[in-house]
C-alpha cells in the first residue's frame, strides 16, 4: 500500500503479509512531522487474531536518531526487547503510531464489530519524532457501508477530543483518513 499525507508533507509505503504466526507489516515513511523532516521505518507483528505482539520503530531525522523495540504477550502486557516491563501500558492490545493510518487497521480487524456496534479500547500511542509512549483510550464504531464504501468512526476519548470518519477497504485498510492520509489505489 502507498499512502500520502493530505498536506503533501509525507508518503508511506507498507507491505503487509500473513504467515503461520499471524500478520506482519513492514513500512517506510518519509516526511515532515511536527515541523521536523524524518524517515521512519517500522515493523509490526500481530498474532492470527490481530493482537499486537511486536513493534519495532526506527527514526532518522534532523533531531537525531531514535529507536523503539517492544514486545507484548497479546493480552496487554508490554516489555522492551531487553525484558524491562512497561506497566504504564498494561491493558493495551493495539498500537497507534501517529505517523500512519495503518495502525487503525489493527483494532478494526481485531474487534470485528457488527454494523452499528462500537468498542472502547486502550492502545499504546507512539508520538513522533520523540517516540514517546502513552496509553490512550479510543473508540471505534462500525458505521456500515455508505455510498458503497465501508466506514468506521474513530474517536480519541482520552486527552484532547478528536474524531474522524474513516473509509476502509474490505480488509479494513484505510482508504481515506480525512485531512490526514489518503491511499493510492494501485492497479
Amino acid at each position: 500500500m502507498l499512502w500520502s499525507r493530505w498536506d503533501n508533507t509525507g508518503t508511506e509505503y507498507l507491505r503487509l503479509w500473513s504467515d503461520n504466526a499471524g500478520f506482519r507489516a513492514d513500512s517506510g515513511i518519509v516526511g515532515v512531522i511536527e515541523e521536523s523532516p524524518l524517515r521512519v521505518g517500522y515493523r509490526i507483528h500481530c498474532d492470527p487474531n490481530w493482537h499486537t505482539r511486536e513493534l519495532t520503530v526506527r527514526v532518522t531525522g534532523a533531531r537525531g536518531n531514535s529507536a523503539l523495540d517492544l514486545l507484548s504477550d497479546g493480552a496487554g502486557n508490554w516489555r522492551t526487547r531487553s525484558g524491562e516491563p512497561l506497566p504504564a501500558l498494561t491493558g493495551c492490545i493495539d498500537v497507534d503510531l501517529m505517523a500512519t493510518p495503518f495502525t487503525n487497521t489493527l483494532p478494526i480487524r481485531r474487534l470485528g464489530l457488527a454494523v452499528g456496534a462500537s468498542a472502547e479500547i486502550q492502545v499504546v500511542y507512539v508520538s513522533f519524532p520523540t517516540l514517546e509512549l502513552s496509553a490512550m483510550r479510543q473508540r471505534y464504531t462500525n458505521m456500515g457501508v455508505i455510498d458503497g464504501t465501508q466506514h468506521y468512526k474513530y474517536e480519541n476519548v482520552s486527552g484532547e477530543p478528536f474524531e474522524a470518519l474513516l473509509t476502509v477497504d474490505a480488509d479494513g485498510l484505510v482508504l481515506d483518513y480525512p485531512g490526514l492520509f489518503r491511499r493510492y489505489l494501485l492497479t
